[in-house]
């Protein structure tokens, strides 16, 4: 049996409203006069009218889960380091930091070539669509709706739900990690990594160093007299997710004096803090993909046939200035589903995001936000 999740909804107004302005009306009837022209006793004074409604109005709402997640975002937290939230507690729970695994998620440069039999015509190594938005400090990705989803496979590990899902950041020549290197280009990552001990943590890069990478950083050398480096940031412990629950994983970055990577799984958010003097990404960061992709070293998730999967990229940079849906993508991971044509939505406002979907299912389909602008065509997108 496929596996459906219902669209979540869109926008702020998401908070379910009391019903005060019924009972106003309710309490403000009067009474019919008597037939002797007497006011009726059952008309109430003005003054437990004015209470009855303060007390309506002060009936507390729960928040979603979802929004929950939101607000916590918003809650600064006390100090650098890994942090929990559980719902629905208003306060952050320090947690120990471990170590990220020594794996590159690579860029789409340093990418295997088709010929190595990764699938060609796949979402990743520089085929997505990305929003586009000047001085971008905040994104966060997650998936409205995942059709006939039942299994995934790693393409390198071969391992059954494994998988990263990614916020990367484009290239930028600005940082002063990269100065005195003519060739160097920074580049950051946010990563949800699900596997055998899942992590949240970002990466960063040194993209043709050229040189003896700075101390703590690790070489990665794709071809002769070519030099990377990269490193991790702290990281946090994560509980694996099912492909179950896949729909309900949110994956926040943040750029500032303090920069960030949170995943949401439903009922918990883990946060990992980092210095944006690492690379120094706040200033530089115009453009932003998300999606799902293999567990590192440029590996494919490969889903099962029939899978469809609908996902949202909010962005923002302080604005509600809309991002521009554009194609490319930085990272090297990839999977095996297709964009659909035409499916790449925008909007601005208070969440600004483009919306899209991909598929292997080979059907037809209408873009999913049919209230935002949309652009028409891949072929505009990646000439």
């Amino acid at each position: 049996m496929g596996r459906h999740l219902a669209p979540r909804a869109q926008g702020l107004g998401r908070t379910a409203c009391l019903g005060v302005a019924m009972l106003a009306s309710s309490i403000g009837c009067q009474a019919t006069p008597d037939d002797d022209d007497q006011p009726s006793s059952a008309q109430e004074p003005v003054s437990s009218v004015t209470a009855e409604l303060s007390a309506a109005s002060a009936v507390p709402v729960r928040q979603s889960p979802s929004e929950w997640h939101n607000g916590m975002r918003r809650r600064s937290l006390p100090r650098n380091g890994c942090f929990r939230a559980s719902y629905p507690a208003t306060s952050w729970e320090e947690i120990p930091c471990v170590v990220a695994p020594n794996i590159p998620f690579i860029t789409r440069s340093r990418a295997a070539p088709a010929s190595s039999g990764l699938v060609v015509e796949s979402v990743g190594s520089g085929t997505d669509f990305q929003a586009s938005l000047a001085n971008t400090n905040f994104a966060r990705g997650s998936f409205l709706s995942s059709s006939s989803m039942t299994s995934e496979t790693d393409s390198g590990t071969l391992n059954s739900n494994e998988y990263s899902v990614q916020i990367n950041s484009n290239t930028f020549t600005s940082s002063p990690m990269c100065s005195g290197h003519a060739s160097c280009t920074a580049w950051q990552q946010f990563v949800f990594w699900n596997s055998a001990t899942p992590l949240v943590f970002m990466q960063y890069w040194l993209i043709n160093y050229n040189a003896a990478c700075p101390a703590g950083w690790t070489t990665f050398t794709p071809s002769a007299g070519v030099t990377d480096c990269y490193r991790n940031s702290t990281s946090a412990a994560v509980t694996r997710q099912s492909i179950g629950a896949f729909g309900q994983l949110q994956l926040t970055g943040t750029a500032g004096t303090q920069d960030t990577a949170s995943i949401f799984t439903g009922n918990n958010t883990i946060t990992v803090t980092g210095q944006d003097s690492v690379v120094s990404l706040l200033g530089a960061w115009n453009r932003s993909e998300f999606n799902v992709f293999g567990a590192g070293s440029g590996s494919a998730a490969q889903f099962n046939a029939g899978t469809t999967l609908i996902a949202e990229l909010n962005v923002s940079n302080g604005t509600a200035t809309a991002p521009t849906c554009i194609g490319g993508g930085t990272t090297g991971e990839t999977n095996n589903l297709n964009l659909v044509n035409g499916s790449c939505c925008t909007r601005g406002g208070p969440e600004p995001a483009i919306v899209f979907t991909e598929t292997n299912t080979g059907n037809a389909y209408q873009p999913f936000c049919k209230q935002m602008s949309f652009v028409s065509s891949l072929g505009a997108l990646f000439k």
